[in-house]
């Protein structure tokens, strides 16, 4: 799909979505045009009423009228930018949570094809971009129309050949801001091209800097920054001449065809009013400059193409497919011919056959690279065999409501993300059912040290990162006692992994203790180590 119908498709929707909203936002512009029209009508009025001469109260009075005109429109103009944000907003709102859930159905195979640090583009400037074409760009693009139209009408209804004139030096300035502006983006992108060099020298530097220290390289780094900060101070002069003199070319073009306006109307009507005379005067400036900021709004909608094209391919990618059936109890999950590999030639799982049921504690245990965590993978259908099916009570695992998947199984990953929130919020939200006095008993159970005397408002930031691993793997144990009542099939990878002798045995007495006699789950627990034995009564060894 082209990016141009693209662009109109997302308009669209998002006005289909929004009707209401976006109607109003174009009944408000047109009211505007009016009063932007009228407002110089005034002014025209005003001043003739001057210069035929008027009393002082008729004078304070026109000039109130004037000024509450003014106040009128600057309300009705904050109203209409009210508008647009609460539109936007919504058309913000939607764009991000369709891509949310297309993202979560995507396989992750697929989202390592396309790259995390692509899809975090995607989120934020792709998402803006696009945000700021449908709302700003576009809804200014549409509103300067109406009033470059109600405009000319009206200048061609007092002089006609003026408002012809008008016209075309409008179009001309259009097309000639138009050529101007690719050559100023064009210089632009050359200083930042030069620029990016720079910062390569400087990041190669700090990257490097134990090299640096090491061996007599003092020399080298001087004379390379040296260098490409010649070429980029070089480009950056010749790049502002050009900018500069480009910029000044366009408001020359404005001030010559405001001239020539004026010209043409004392030629055209030798008896003009200077009321008349400012008014077109104020017209025809008001033009250009509407000529010129709509080029403007054009150049970003063009920029901002491929924003839709990058968003749009994510949506048209396949989703991983899941059934409509209700599973309301996982009694058995087993592997039927199950392969998979990264590598053709070395193959992870060869025609895998395993069945597991309710009551077995399934110890997995294999050395690094042996297929671990591509196991626990499959389980979770975070990726799909690529021969073979995984089944659940006997049908293929595909036929199942994915959110029913979700809810039977309990997956604790040593290296899972914690959500940026506080220690309350984030057990709330991880949907424990723990009470805030709960929660606390369980970390000074598990004797959890938290930055703040509150131990409950510590914020959890940066996945976690300013707790140390241990504390970690702390709130994760907490996690896991708290809700695998609710699961029927319970993972945990290496949560020990990390963790002090005193609590790995805290941990491995509360496992012993509510998970030893669970014979309606099915537990499977990575592990390195040998000293808890007892407590599994199945081993896998990959």
């Amino acid at each position: 799909m082209k990016k141009t119908p693209l662009f109109f498709k997302y308009w669209y929707d998002a006005w289909k979505n929004n009707r209401l909203l976006i109607s109003c936002i174009y009944f408000l512009t047109l009211i505007l045009a009016v009063i932007e029209i009228m407002l110089p009508m005034f002014f025209k009025f005003f001043i003739d009423k001057v210069k035929q001469g008027v009393d002082f109260f008729s004078f304070a009075g026109y000039f109130c009228i004037y000024g509450l005109c003014l106040l009128f429109s600057n309300v009705l103009n904050t109203s209409w930018y009210q508008l647009l944000d609460m539109a936007g907003g919504k058309i913000l709102l939607s764009l991000r949570e369709n891509l949310f859930y297309s993202i979560e159905n995507l396989t992750l195979k697929a989202i390592t094809k396309i790259g995390r640090e692509k899809l975090k583009n995607i989120l934020f400037n792709d998402v803006m971009q696009v945000f700021s074409s449908l709302t700003m760009y576009s809804m200014r693009i549409i509103s300067n129309f109406l009033m470059l139209l109600v405009f000319f009408i009206v200048t061609t209804i007092i002089t006609p050949l003026l408002g012809l004139c008008l016209f075309i030096m409008s179009v001309l300035g259009f097309f000639v801001a138009i050529l101007l502006r690719k050559k100023i983006k064009l210089y632009s992108s050359i200083v930042n091209t030069e620029l990016k060099k720079t910062n390569a020298v400087t990041n190669s530097f700090i990257d490097s800097i134990e090299l640096f220290k090491t061996t007599n390289l003092d020399s080298y780094i001087k004379n390379k920054h040296h260098s490409a900060m010649k070429t980029f101070i070089s480009a950056v002069r010749k790049s502002d001449f050009i900018q500069v003199f480009l910029k000044n070319i366009l408001s020359n073009i404005n001030i010559m065809f405001n001239l020539l306006t004026l010209c043409l109307v004392l030629i055209i009507e030798k008896n003009t009013s200077p009321g008349t005379l400012l008014f077109l005067f104020f017209v025809s400036n008001i033009i250009f400059s509407f000529c010129t900021q709509t080029e403007q709004l054009f150049s970003a909608v063009y920029a901002a193409l491929p924003s839709f094209e990058h968003i749009d391919s994510i949506f048209r990618i396949e989703p991983q497919i899941m059934g409509d059936k209700n599973l309301t109890k996982i009694d058995t999950v087993a592997f039927k011919d199950v392969s998979f590999y990264y590598d053709e030639n070395e193959k992870i799982f060869n025609k895998m056959n395993a069945v597991f049921s309710c009551g077995e504690k399934v110890k997995i245990i294999g050395k690094n690279g042996s297929g671990k965590s591509t196991f626990i993978k499959l389980l979770t259908l975070l990726i799909e065999p690529l021969d073979g099916e995984i089944m659940i009570n006997g049908e293929p695992i595909s036929c199942y409501r994915k959110q029913d998947f979700k809810q039977k199984i309990l997956y604790i990953s040593q290296d899972e993300y914690i959500i940026n929130e506080s220690i309350s919020d984030y057990f709330k939200i991880m949907e424990t059912n723990l009470s805030d006095t709960e929660i606390e008993k369980n970390l000074n159970e598990w004797k959890f040290n938290g930055a703040d005397k509150n131990i409950l408002n510590t914020m959890l930031k940066d996945n976690a990162k300013n707790i140390s691993g241990g504390q970690r793997k702390k709130l994760l144990a907490i996690k896991l006692f708290a809700k695998y009542k609710k699961a029927d099939i319970i993972i945990i990878d290496e949560i020990e992994a990390g963790m002090d002798i005193e609590c790995s045995e805290l941990y491995r007495q509360k496992r012993n203790l509510l998970l030893g006699n669970c014979d309606d789950k099915i537990i499977f627990e990575v592990s390195h180590s040998n000293n808890d034995d007892s407590f599994f009564n199945k081993t896998i060894e990959l």
